[in-house]
């Protein structure tokens, strides 16, 4: 038994106090969160609550009534585009080998780098192009005046005219006094 121990001690001890310093690391690296989704989730919904309060003040001054209720669905959440340097370079060789033979070689490389900045603390982060604001996926109006065609014409109209939608994404359904 003795003998056991020895050698487990001598051999393994570089690879033991490897694994154990691996399993450290993974339980610490498991225990930091990394869900950066919750800022963008948040801003999605901010942004989501701001439509359907525009398009219900819309609907509103449309009808005359003092209450409806709008719904909002997104189809993507917001999406942030950087800034990048893009190198591509293309080298063709020609081998002649022989009379009527010749190998063409074609090789294209292309390397994509994101512009990184210093900003006011001294951190690094990527330069922001542009943002893009999440696209609609579909809207439901709940108004008294569902069943008055001109008027549910006319909020389909503001509405797709608002949010840069098709007619087949928005929907009117009257209500019951809302």
């Amino acid at each position: 038994m003795n003998k056991i121990k020895e050698f487990i001690s001598k051999k393994n001890n570089n690879l033991i106090f490897i694994l154990a310093i691996v399993g450290i690391a993974l339980v610490f690296i498991s225990s930091i969160d990394f869900d950066f989704s919750n800022k963008s989730k948040s801003r999605d919904v901010d942004y989501e609550s701001e439509l359907e309060k525009k398009v219900e003040s819309v609907v509103c001054k449309i009808t005359g009534e003092r209450k409806v209720e709008v719904f909002i669905t997104l189809e993507s959440s917001e999406e942030i585009v950087y800034a990048d340097k893009i190198k591509s370079s293309n080298n063709v060789t020609e081998d002649n080998q022989g009379e009527d033979k010749t190998k063409m070689n074609e090789k294209q490389d292309k390397e994509q780098n994101y512009i990184i900045i210093e900003d006011s603390q001294g951190g690094q982060q990527a330069l922001v192009v542009t943002t893009l604001s999440p696209t609609v996926r579909g809207v439901v109006v709940v108004s008294n005046y569902a069943d008055n065609e001109a008027v549910c014409e006319s909020i389909v109209n503001a509405v797709t005219t608002a949010l840069n939608i098709s007619n087949k994404k928005v929907c009117v359904v009257g209500g019951n006094n809302i």
